[in-house]
């Protein structure tokens, strides 16, 4: 009998504790970046949020979404405001000990604006950058290789807004930019004058969902979710609908190193995009 009382609570237990796995409500924090998340005046929207609340909702769970600063996502997750972060790539915070999700989600990729008549050569040894001003925006990460690059020169402002308006004025020489927010964000840019990309990418970082530790068991089930997502093609559909490429078709876009922004492809799929 007194196995059988044993036996009869562990089952309870686990039973319990599925049931609060599978249906957990996450609050969800991210730094506004669109296409991928950010709130257009009805709420969180793009195509990270889109895909991530698919994957939990695949799982039985479901997710509430809060634009704030990086910062401030961090610091939410310290105190027990939010479950966990959304476009992260690990290097910052390790101390939260977060779990780091087994698929990315999107891949940031940091090309160089640079007006027309500025010189011309291979971005990757970040040899025709050296001497230059460049837009370094507070609050927002930027890779090693140009945080410690003695050879160029920062130029520090608390926004991004004028970025373009900056270069063309001389103010600066290079501001760098997400690739698919240049072209597919909310405020698309299309044929500045005098302006153009530099290819190939200076980096490519792939973001990640992160959820506090406690929530092993959220995590696992939004890992299998997103394989089944994959192999049933929605990570493409959802990748299609917000920037006209399937996933490996955007992956395969962005490492043409010697390929202009304004491809052949680029013209097929945005006919409106014009030449830098």
């Amino acid at each position: 009998m007194h196995r059988f009382v044993i036996a009869f609570c562990a089952l309870m237990l686990i039973g319990l504790t599925s049931l609060r796995v599978q249906g957990a409500e996450l609050r969800l924090c991210y730094d506004r970046w669109a296409p991928y998340a950010y709130d257009d005046g009805a709420g969180a929207t793009g195509l990270a949020v889109e895909l991530t609340q698919m994957a939990l909702n695949e799982a039985g769970h479901h997710a509430e979404f809060f634009q704030m600063p990086r910062a401030r996502c961090y610091f939410g997750i310290r105190y027990g405001i939010f479950d966990g972060i959304l476009l992260d790539h690990g290097d910052d915070y390790d101390a939260l000990k977060l779990l780091v999700a087994d698929r990315s989600v999107v891949s940031r990729v940091l090309v160089a604006l640079v007006r027309e008549d500025f010189r011309h050569g291979a971005s990757r040894a970040m040899d025709m950058f050296a001497g230059a001003n460049w837009l370094k925006v507070a609050g927002h990460d930027y890779p090693v290789s140009l945080t410690e690059n003695q050879d160029m020169i920062p130029v520090d402002v608390a926004e991004n807004a004028h970025g373009i308006e900056m270069l063309q004025k001389r103010h600066v020489d290079v501001v760098f930019r997400d690739l698919a927010s240049l072209h597919f964000g909310r405020d698309p840019m299309v044929s500045p004058a005098g302006i153009r990309i530099v290819m190939p990418a200076i980096s490519i970082d792939q973001q990640f969902l992160r959820l506090i530790p406690s929530l092993g068991g959220v995590m696992t089930d939004y890992n299998r979710a997103m394989e089944t997502l994959s192999q049933t093609g929605m990570i493409d559909r959802i990748y299609y609908k917000h920037l006209g490429f399937s996933q490996i078709g955007f992956q395969r876009y962005i490492s043409r190193s010697s390929t202009p922004v304004t491809s052949a492809l680029m013209e097929k799929i945005h006919p409106a995009t014009k030449a830098y």
